[in-house]
């Protein structure tokens, strides 16, 4: 009987031996799984982060490309501010000269009036030498005739 207490004995040690070893197959399987498992979400996490550095990489292009484009604008407001305040110069010269071209325009014509007065005043002194002219010569006919009366 002892070795049928030992076998029996020796079975139990064997059957806790075979459920322990299945136990741990089952969680050699399952830690295997999780491993696997946990492998898979670290593989999506770096290709995901690797996504990351790209998109990063790329908005850091693009932002040095924004960067580059808006001080090329302001360099461009600048030249067109420059260029305004030019024009806006000219315009006050173009403004003066305008000004002083429309004094001297006012005076040309003013001195225009006072040469056609003094035209038609000439003119009308012309007329009336030319008639008196005219008198004096009727006069000097008339004066002659009478001296011819007089002839010794």
């Amino acid at each position: 009987m002892k070795i049928a207490h030992w076998f029996r004995k020796s079975n139990k040690v064997l059957n806790t031996s075979i459920f322990y070893a299945d136990e741990v197959r089952t969680l050699a399987s399952r830690t295997q799984q999780s491993t696997q498992e946990i492998q898979s979400v670290i593989e999506k996490l770096q290709a995901q982060a690797g996504e990351a550095v790209q998109v990063m990489e790329h908005s850091k292009a693009q932002t040095k490309i924004s960067v580059e484009h808006a001080q090329e604008a302001g360099k461009s407001l600048d030249v067109i501010s420059s260029s305004v305040s030019d024009i806006s110069d000219m315009n006050i010269h173009i403004a003066t000269a305008a000004e002083e071209q429309s004094a001297v325009t006012e005076e040309i014509n003013s001195n225009i009036v006072n040469i056609s007065q003094v035209a038609e005043t000439s003119s009308e002194g012309a007329a009336q030498i030319s008639s008196a002219t005219n008198e004096l010569n009727i006069l000097a006919l008339e004066l002659q005739s009478l001296v011819a009366r007089f002839k010794l």
